[in-house]
């Protein structure tokens, strides 16, 4: 299920980069933004709609896969694709 750029949360960036064992230097590079700006969207601080999507392509190229709500910081979560 892909979800939009600006529902990605905070803590689903985190689970996700966690399940695909991503450092944050390694998803930063990977989406081409810088480490402190993921740093900021990993808080849950204010990032761009263009580093989310650019977030969200690396997470999803990668092989995470958003399930249910979990993004909107509701029910669901973050799996791997087999």
């Amino acid at each position: 299920m892909t979800i939009e750029p600006q529902a990605l949360s905070a803590s689903a960036c985190r689970d996700a980069r966690t399940l695909l064992d991503l450092t944050q230097e390694e998803l930063a590079s990977a989406a081409e933004i810088s480490v402190s700006t993921l740093r900021r969207c990993e808080r849950g601080e204010p990032v761009s709609d263009y580093a989310r999507k650019q977030i969200l392509a690396a997470l999803e190229g990668r092989g995470a896969t958003f399930i249910g709500a979990r993004a909107l910081e509701q029910v669901g979560g973050v799996r791997l694709e087999e």
